[in-house]
């Protein structure tokens, strides 16, 4: 059976040969134990991964997404799991701060912010913000969110993250792929 009909038949609420696997997100240091080698497939510690890449150029971040697709779809096959997730992937960085922190946005606006990579606890997070979110700031974001969902243009295979795109081709023949919104 293949692993995407165990997930569809979960899904229809039919007994597939065994119960269905699935892990959203394995974290890099997980994923470097078990398959005895470093690997970059997720947690927070992926975004700094991927910061850092952009810091050393585009064929370097190129180099970062296409490990990043290796590594997930070897962890996944190692574990045997039915579905394979795609990373969420942070944005690029505008610069770099310093060895472990970076900065996002316009500095001469009011939406930049910076973030900070705590190498004991792999945690990578926001440091500093031009300022605090307001609650009229989420409502307006969230009825602008609303308004694309609703007035945009109908999601399509090309509207979809390259790296999804390539997990979509790649694997979805045999593995559910859970992405670009799916």
């Amino acid at each position: 059976m293949r692993h995407k009909d165990r997930i569809l038949m979960a899904f229809r609420g039919e007994m597939p040969d065994r119960i269905a696997t699935a892990e959203q997100t394995i974290a890099s240091s997980v994923a470097s134990a078990i398959l005895g080698r470093p690997a970059v497939t997720g947690s927070t510690a992926l975004h700094y991964e991927e910061a850092t890449a952009w810091a050393r150029g585009p064929a370097a971040q190129e180099e970062f997404v296409r490990q990043c697709f290796e590594d997930i779809v070897a962890v996944s096959r190692k574990l045997d799991l039915d579905a394979i997730y795609p990373p969420w992937r942070g944005s690029k960085p505008t610069r770099r701060v310093d060895e472990y922190t970076f900065m996002y946005g316009d500095e001469k606006s009011d939406a930049w912010y910076t973030m900070l990579f705590d190498p004991d606890s792999r945690s990578y997070g926001v440091s500093a913000r031009a300022r605090e979110a307001t609650l009229d700031d989420v409502a307006i974001s969230a009825r602008r969110y609303i308004e694309g969902i609703e007035n945009g243009p109908k999601p399509s295979f090309e509207s979809v993250d390259p790296l999804d795109r390539t997990f979509l081709a790649e694997c979805g023949a045999e593995y559910a792929v859970p992405a670009g919104g799916a």
